[in-house]
């Protein structure tokens, strides 16, 4: 075990099997303030690169900024693959239990280093079949990361499967990643139209007045095109 600064630890979304929460993020940085003790980061030897401990990577630079100094240790590994299948079994034994989302993320970023889909099932506990499903709800992100451009192939969420295949710009994915809950357009489109039917919408409440303007203007553009 050894410690390094925050500031030269390299966080690296393309192996970063968990979507990093907010909630919890807080909750560990006011315990390290108070004195708690978290066990060391786990990094990727000569290149810094962070492998497990995002969460307590973020929480320690809430609380104590980039100059501080946190315990790691140092791993090397075979190759990328080998890299992402260690993230994904420490992050399934430890915390919160992986959700759909995150083994989509882990299952897609396997696939594209050539691990089988008995393979990603095993690392991920699901059966094989499941996984084979994820990786045709794909769409291409695309993006830049300094003066590169990227193109990242990412997961997409139940009810949105029509995009698969599509490209998508980062910005917009970064949307769809962090509001869209996963339910069908149908379904809540539904919800909506029962809601104003039967009045059990709160018509003083501006940002709801606000919302439902907005998705009015959509609509009709959306459905001007259709007829026309």
């Amino acid at each position: 075990m050894t410690k390094v600064k925050l500031m030269d630890i390299v966080v690296d979304p393309t192996i970063q099997v968990r979507e990093v929460e907010n909630h919890t993020v807080s909750k560990y940085a006011q315990a390290m303030k108070a004195g708690a003790k978290f066990p060391p980061m786990l990094l990727e030897s000569k290149t810094n690169r962070l492998v497990c401990g995002n969460h307590r990577y973020y929480a320690y630079k809430s609380a104590f900024g980039p100059e501080q100094e946190v315990a790691v240790e140092y791993k090397l590994f075979d190759n990328e693959a080998d890299l992402i299948r260690h993230a994904a079994s420490d992050n399934a034994r430890h915390g919160r239990p992986l959700d759909t989302w995150d083994q989509k993320r882990i299952a897609i970023r396997l696939a594209g280093h050539g691990d089988s889909a008995e393979a990603i099932a095993d690392v991920l506990a699901v059966p094989a079949a499941k996984v084979e499903q994820w990786a045709g709800m794909t769409v291409i992100v695309i993006g830049k990361q300094g003066k590169r451009k990227l193109k990242n192939v990412e997961p997409v969420k139940h009810g949105m499967e029509h995009m698969a295949g599509q490209p998508v710009e980062a910005q917009a994915y970064a949307e769809h990643e962090r509001h869209d809950p996963g339910i069908p357009v149908k379904n809540m489109a539904a919800v909506i139209t029962r809601h104003l039917t039967n009045g059990w919408i709160a018509a003083n409440d501006p940002k709801t007045i606000d919302n439902l303007e907005a998705l009015y203007t959509a609509l009709g553009e959306f459905l001007k095109e259709r007829v026309e």
